[in-house]
C-alpha cells in the first residue's frame, strides 16, 4: 500500500506540473511579446511659443500633444545647440525666456525652431519634436516700471523727489512713441522729466518754499504718467504727492539777520549822535564857565564904579546920577545877555543835559554789546526770545528827551554805516559773511 501510494503521488505531481506549464508558458510568452513591442511617445500638433518683449515668457506643453501608448512616464531633452541665450528648457517640458531687445527684434524679423526629444522611462524610447519661437502677433499696451514703485509720496517743501521710469513694450521698444504726465496743478513744471535713453526717463522735482501758499498746511497734487505706442495704446501710473508747508529757514535766517543788523545799526547811529552831542555840551559847559567868570568880573567892576560915585561926584549931583544910571544899565544888559546865552549858558542846565547824554550813551552801548553778543549766530536768532530782545533794545533807544537834547530825527553820521564801523562800536557784532 505504501509503495503504491508513493507512486500515485509522483504521477499526480508530474500531471499537475505539466498542466501548470501549459498554463504559464503562454503568459510568459505574451509578457515577453509585450515587452518587445514598447513604443516611443508620440508628438502631435505642437503650438508655437509666442513671446513678448520686456517680460518673462513661460510655455508649458499641452498634455494632449504628447502621449505614450504604454502609459510610461517621459521627460524632455532639449537640443542644447538650438537654445538661444537666456532660454531655459526643463525636463518637465517648461520653457522660460525673457528675450533682450535685440533678440526680440530678430524674432520679429525671422522666427526660429527649437528641437527636442521626448524620452519614456525606464525604456528610454524617444521621439524627436520641434517648437516654433516667434514674436507675439497681438498688440499689447506699453509697460511702465517705476523705481521706486510707489503710489503716494509725502514730502516737505524744498525737498527733492526723484523717480526713475523704465518703459517697455511687448511688441518691441521701437513701438514706443511718447512718455509724459498730466497734473491737476499747473505749478508742476514739464521740465521735471528728463530723457536718459530711448526707454528710460527720470522725474526730478523740488517744490519750492512758495509752492504751498499760506495759510495752508499742505497741498495734494495728482500726477498721471503715461506712455503711448504707435497704435496709441496707453499705460498709466498715478502718483499722489502730499506737499507740506515748510518754513524757509534760509530766508528766515536772512530776515532775522537783517533785524539783528538794523537794530545794531540804529544803536550805532544813536551812539554816534550822542557822542557828537556830548562834545557839543562839553564845549557849552566850558563856554558857560568862561561866561560866568567874565560876568562876575564885569559885575564887580560896574559895582565898584557905582559905589565910588558919591565920592567922585559928591559936588556934582548930575554926574552922580549919570554914573548910577550907567551902572544899572550895565548890570541889566549883562542879565539880558546871560538870558539869551550870548555870554554863556546856565551851568546847571548844561551839566544836566551832559549827564543825561553820557548816561544814555553808556546805556545804549552796554545794551548793544549784550545784544550783539547774544544773537551773533543763526542758531541764537532762531530762538523765540530774539524778537522780544529786539523790541527791548529798540525801547531803550526811544529817547524821551529828544526835544530837550535837540537831537535831529533825520540825523546821518558823516561815517558810513558799514559792518566795520558797527563792529567798532559793538565788538561782538558778526556780519552774515563771517558766519
Amino acid at each position: 500500500m505504501t509503495f503504491k501510494f508513493f507512486v500515485i503521488r509522483i504521477l499526480a505531481f508530474f500531471i499537475s506540473f505539466n498542466t501548470f506549464s501549459q498554463i504559464i508558458e503562454p503568459v510568459i510568452s505574451n509578457a515577453d511579446s509585450l515587452k518587445k513591442q514598447n513604443n516611443p511617445p508620440t508628438i502631435t500638433d505642437i503650438k508655437p511659443f509666442y513671446v513678448r518683449y520686456g517680460i518673462k515668457n513661460i510655455y508649458i506643453f499641452d498634455v494632449n500633444t504628447i502621449k505614450d501608448e504604454e502609459g510610461d512616464a517621459f521627460i524632455f531633452i532639449p537640443t542644447l545647440d538650438d537654445l538661444p541665450e537666456g532660454l531655459t528648457f526643463s525636463t518637465k517640458g517648461e520653457i522660460e525666456w525673457q528675450p533682450s531687445f535685440t533678440q526680440f527684434k530678430n524674432i520679429k524679423e525671422k522666427p526660429f525652431f527649437i528641437e527636442f526629444w521626448v524620452e519614456d522611462q525606464p525604456e528610454k524610447n524617444k521621439s524627436k519634436g520641434k517648437i516654433k519661437i516667434e514674436a507675439t502677433q497681438l498688440d499689447f499696451d506699453p509697460i511702465i516700471n517705476m523705481v521706486p514703485d510707489l503710489q503716494k509720496v509725502r514730502l516737505k517743501e524744498n525737498n527733492p523727489i526723484n523717480i526713475r521710469f523704465v518703459l517697455s513694450d511687448p511688441n518691441g521698444d521701437n513701438d514706443l512713441t511718447t512718455f509724459d504726465f498730466v497734473t491737476d496743478n499747473l505749478n508742476v513744471p514739464k521740465k521735471t522729466i528728463t530723457k536718459k535713453s530711448d526707454n528710460e526717463y527720470e522725474f526730478s522735482w523740488v517744490p519750492g518754499y512758495d509752492f504751498v501758499k499760506d495759510p495752508l498746511d499742505s497741498l495734494t497734487v495728482h500726477l498721471t504718467f503715461f506712455a503711448l505706442d504707435k497704435s496709441q495704446r496707453k499705460a498709466e501710473k498715478n502718483i499722489r504727492f502730499s506737499i507740506k508747508n515748510t518754513l524757509n529757514e534760509e530766508e528766515e535766517d536772512r530776515k532775522k539777520y537783517e533785524f539783528y543788523k538794523t537794530t545794531l545799526l540804529k544803536g550805532w547811529e544813536l551812539v554816534e549822535q550822542l557822542r557828537e552831542k556830548e562834545e557839543n555840551l562839553k564845549k557849552l559847559y566850558e563856554q558857560a564857565k568862561k561866561g560866568r567868570k567874565k560876568r562876575s568880573v564885569a559885575s564887580a567892576s560896574v559895582g565898584a564904579f557905582t559905589g565910588l560915585s558919591p565920592v567922585i561926584a559928591k559936588n556934582d549931583a548930575s554926574l552922580k546920577n549919570t554914573i548910577t544910571a550907567i551902572g544899572g544899565t550895565t548890570i541889566l544888559t549883562i542879565g539880558t545877555l546871560e538870558a539869551t546865552e550870548v555870554i554863556g549858558r546856565s551851568m546847571k542846565e548844561v551839566v544836566e543835559r551832559l549827564n543825561y547824554v553820557i548816561d544814555k550813551k553808556n546805556e545804549i552801548q552796554g545794551k548793544g554789546d549784550i545784544f550783539a553778543r547774544d544773537f551773533s549766530s543763526k542758531a541764537s536768532r532762531r530762538s523765540l526770545d530774539f524778537l522780544k530782545k529786539v523790541d527791548e533794545f529798540m525801547g531803550v533807544m526811544n529817547l524821551k528827551g529828544l526835544v530837550v537834547l535837540e537831537l535831529d530825527a533825520g540825523y546821518q553820521s558823516h561815517k558810513k554805516p558799514t559792518d566795520e564801523n558797527i563792529k567798532k562800536t559793538f565788538r561782538d557784532f558778526i556780519a552774515m559773511e563771517e558766519i
